[in-house]
């Protein structure tokens, strides 16, 4: 899934890899996906890009934005970017953008994942419009006051983190490691936490997602160029075969709010008042 970090990495890898290169032509949703989502089922996309050179791009918190002059290319959630220098031909993906010399920009979907080219400057989706509006934890005035603002008592660190985009970009699959960092059960509620520990989570929700990025990503995730990044995640389902990090215990797993929560039951004790 594209969080906050991947689409950091892959922002400065587009502007990067795709520079001075111009569209030749698109195909759209050669591999059809139930949870694909395009604009118009994508019947445009061939005429907005096509002829266009490349930008530049930028992130909209887990928003990776490709901008091909007055076109935007919006990609999020559970799409897979890929960059080919050569003319290798590709038949199942939901995304191709071919250029002038050759190479590819193939965009498939794993579980689901939004794909979006308009006009430049169009909000496509109601999330990414939140996005805008609330500070991601990467701007310099993300303060603590900031941060719990946006809490309230009933919470539990997982829906505090990871839902309603108050800090946009970043999901589930990021705050598995911060609440580790931070001691914290994801269950706990926000009103069972004291105000040191509350601190603590903000520190390594900023230092965490920072150490992301400098890394290229996280190593369960992957680049333009199909490498996994080099952060390695301590709290995933592939980590459960392995002892927790800081006190060997083992790592369990539990189903939560819709999807899975990673934790060690000795580094972060469930809380209650």
């Amino acid at each position: 899934m594209i969080e906050l970090p991947e689409a950091v990495v892959l922002s400065n890898q587009c502007n990067y890899w795709l520079k001075g290169r111009k569209v030749d032509f698109v195909v759209v949703n050669s591999k059809p996906h139930k949870f694909a989502w395009y604009i118009d089922e994508g019947r445009h996309y061939q005429k907005l890009l096509e002829g266009k050179s490349f930008s530049y791009s930028t992130n909209i918190a887990g928003y990776l934005c490709l901008y091909f002059e007055d076109v935007q290319a919006i990609f999020h959630d559970g799409v897979n970017l890929r960059f080919i220098e050569t003319e290798a031909v590709h038949h199942n993906h939901q995304l191709l953008i071919r250029f002038t010399d050759h190479s590819q920009l193939i965009a498939t979907v794993a579980m689901y994942g939004g794909l979006y080219v308009t006009e430049k400057g169009v909000i496509p989706t109601p999330y990414m419009n939140m996005s805008i509006e609330n500070m991601n934890c990467l701007n310099p005035d993300f303060t603590y006051s900031y941060f719990i603002s946006k809490a309230s008592d009933n919470m539990s660190i997982k829906a505090f983190l990871a839902t309603q985009q108050r800090f946009p970009g970043i999901g589930n699959g990021v705050i598995q490691d911060v609440c580790f960092y931070a001691g914290l059960h994801p269950k706990t509620k926000i009103k069972d936490c004291s105000e040191s520990e509350l601190r603590h989570l903000y520190e390594k929700l900023v230092s965490t997602v920072r150490e992301m990025i400098a890394l290229g990503g996280r190593d369960n995730e992957k680049d333009l160029m199909d490498h996994p990044g080099e952060y390695k995640v301590l709290m995933s389902n592939a980590q459960l075969k392995n002892p927790c990090t800081k006190c060997s215990g083992s790592i369990l797993k539990e189903n939560y709010m819709g999807g899975s929560i990673y934790f060690c039951p000795r580094c972060q004790p469930m809380k209650k008042a």
